[in-house]
């Protein structure tokens, strides 16, 4: 009988129709969401599988730590062999979800490391240093840039200290990444102030086998319900979730999954451009929506079916007809000795318009070959009968093509 793992090796393929429509899936948004969290096996890998391959958004984890103060279930590396076995698990695990990383410590040198269970997040911020954490996790975002943050645990009791501090790390660089006179060295270096749109809690218990959480979550403002299953491979989200959360092999985790769950209720905490709610706020204290979105109320055209009114039909506006006075003709002149009339130009393929000379006038008339142009009619002298609009003059050659025979 299979395992849990070799099912789900035998389950995840790679072909080249897949890494093409994973490059091409990116094309359908262009938001950046980031998780944050403590340790390489803390992202949700389910909810982060739908985001990036259900709705084509680009995807962050922001790890703390490198996990070497964790437990290993496969070998007996500890301490810093066991952080760069983790992090090997981390690299592997985001590739599953074609996800990006920033880490923020640097392992068990660094003052930002896993030094094992923690019970409060003060306690983690005086090991990890409170300035530190936020210098890095603030960089991490003006680096990023996300569009939207959601850290994976509840700052409430009973939860493991690292995740604590990590997402109270969280709701104050959302605050500190925009402002440009906060850790200034990182605008001289030459990123920019950034400032994320939403900040999403989770709106379901971190409570499992080893944390059990005080306090209930945050009631739900939004429900990511993906697509049931992911058009590239037939694979539930949930289940491409366990493709990634298996690779964390030394924490013993992947189990195979024929479904799992298929939405995951979210908590709006804050926004860009509002004030930070408490974390048992309402959905009814949220911000409202912003007047970009196309759902929004001050968007919505009244129907005209349901307020009664009839639509009226849109017309093009009538234009009064313009009268252009008259130009009188203009008289012409033939280079060279006159012509009789009916007699073609020298040097031309064709017969010219015709000149209309008479003794009694030297004024000549352009007309069709006419010996006398007829009188005009009195006060319309360019509708005269035979009359050529006088654009033309006779020593033009015409453009109509010679008569056969002629």
């Amino acid at each position: 009988m299979l395992s849990d793992h070799d099912r789900i090796a035998r389950q995840q393929r790679d072909p080249a129709f897949l890494r093409l429509s994973r490059a091409l899936g990116r094309l359908r948004s262009v938001l950046t969401v980031m998780s944050t969290g403590a340790h390489p096996d803390d992202e949700a890998s389910g909810l982060l599988a739908a985001l990036r391959f259900g709705y084509g958004m680009r995807v962050v984890v922001a790890c703390a730590t490198r996990g070497e103060g964790g437990q290993n279930a496969i070998g007996p590396e500890r301490g810093g062999a066991l952080g760069a076995l983790r992090t090997r698990e981390m690299e592997a695990a985001a590739r599953v979800l074609d996800a990006s990383i920033a880490w923020l410590g640097a392992g068990p040198d660094d003052p930002v490391h896993d030094f094992g269970f923690s019970k409060t997040a003060a306690d983690t911020f005086a090991r990890w240093g409170e300035a530190r954490i936020m210098e890095r996790l603030v960089g991490a975002f003006r680096a990023e840039r996300p569009d939207i943050v959601i850290p994976t645990f509840l700052d409430v009791g009973g939860q493991h200290g690292h995740h604590r501090a990590m997402t109270r790390a969280a709701l104050a660089a959302f605050r500190l990444s925009g402002d440009p006179a906060c850790f200034p060295a990182q605008i001289a270096a030459g990123l920019k102030p950034w400032r994320a749109a939403k900040l999403y809690l989770p709106a379901w218990s971190g409570a499992g086998a080893s944390y059990d959480d005080e306090e209930p979550p945050p009631p739900a403002t939004l429900q990511v319900e993906p697509p049931r299953r992911d058009p590239a491979t037939g694979a539930a989200f949930a289940q491409i979730g366990e493709w990634s959360r298996a690779c964390h092999a030394s924490q013993g985790m992947g189990v195979w999954r024929e479904d799992g769950p298929s939405a995951w209720p979210l908590h709006l905490h804050a926004r860009a451009h509002g004030p930070l709610a408490p974390s048992g706020t309402s959905a009814t204290a949220c911000p409202p929506i912003s007047p970009r979105s196309p759902t929004s109320p001050a968007l919505r055209r009244p129907s005209p079916m349901r307020s009664g009114r009839r639509r009226k039909r849109w017309k093009r506006p009538s234009r009064p007809f313009r009268t252009v006075p008259p130009s009188p003709p203009r008289p012409c002149a033939p280079p060279g000795p006159s012509r009789g009339p009916g007699t073609p130009r020298p040097g031309t393929r064709g017969w010219s318009i015709g000149w209309g000379e008479s003794s009694a006038s030297s004024t000549p008339w352009c007309s069709r070959r006419v010996a006398s142009p007829p009188a005009p009619p009195p006060g319309r002298p360019e509708l005269r009968q035979g009359a050529r609009p006088p654009s033309r003059c006779s020593w033009m050659p015409s453009r109509r093509p010679p008569k056969r025979g002629s």
